[in-house]
């Protein structure tokens, strides 16, 4: 983000993701229908607010309390889901969810004076990516995966071509900075840029994938990896 708005990043970096995933699977695309189409778009919806929040938020909180944030969205899950389909949680599910948040709080108002604005802004991601798993869940039932995670991730690429303007201004962003070259290549741009469109987004069709077989989603578990590099 010292490089290129936050808002401008997501919008490359999903847009260049969606374009790898497409060519990955033409076959695919060729059977996008307008079911995967308008689910798609909903997901991406959420997907693009998720980010935003977390984006937004890890400017005025820390990386380690972003990263725990984040991860509430697993304890969410149960009970929003509980709402839609009228199944209720288990009492390990609620007893799990207990232990969560107040370990969450534990670790993020620790040597905290309270919580701030990056902390409100990361919990409305956990909310939104909570959401996001609940359609997840619903859409793959009737979806193909590799069309919900292609529309979805390009979603999220147009949204924020169509915000970023308002939300970093419309000449934040030189596309200039693209050829940009440091000494230390862990510091350009297209280091972590190629990691992101080239893995970290296209594999949510592997965890789209794993949703409608029912497997679990390894997805959870990259919040708490966060603090580790820190």
């Amino acid at each position: 983000m010292d490089l290129v708005p936050p808002s401008y990043l997501l919008a490359l970096r999903f847009t260049l993701a969606a374009a790898f995933m497409a060519l990955a699977f033409p076959g695919r695309m060729k059977k996008l229908d307008r079911g995967s189409l308008t689910c798609g778009l909903i997901m991406g919806i959420f997907l693009t607010l998720a980010y935003l929040f977390q984006t937004y938020g890890i400017k005025y909180t820390t990386a380690s309390k972003n990263a725990f944030i984040t991860a509430l969205y697993v304890v969410l899950v149960p009970f929003l889901y509980w709402k839609i389909s009228k199944k209720r949680p288990g009492l390990n599910q609620i007893a799990a969810g207990l232990v969560a948040v107040i370990g969450l709080a534990l670790l993020t108002l620790k040597h905290e004076s309270g919580i701030n604005l990056g902390d409100a802004l990361t919990f409305l991601c956990g909310v939104c990516f909570a959401v996001h798993m609940i359609c997840t869940e619903e859409y793959t039932k009737r979806c193909d995966p590799i069309l919900l995670a292609t529309v979805q991730v390009a979603a999220v690429g147009v949204f924020n071509w169509l915000l970023a303007p308002f939300l970093d201004g419309p000449g934040a962003f030189d596309p200039a900075i693209l050829l940009h070259k440091s000494p230390d290549p862990g510091t350009s741009l297209s280091v972590p840029h190629l990691y992101h469109c080239g893995i970290s987004d296209p594999d949510r069709g592997t965890e789209i994938s794993q949703r409608q077989y029912g497997l679990p989603s390894f997805y959870p578990w990259k919040p708490y990896s966060g603090p580790c590099f820190l």
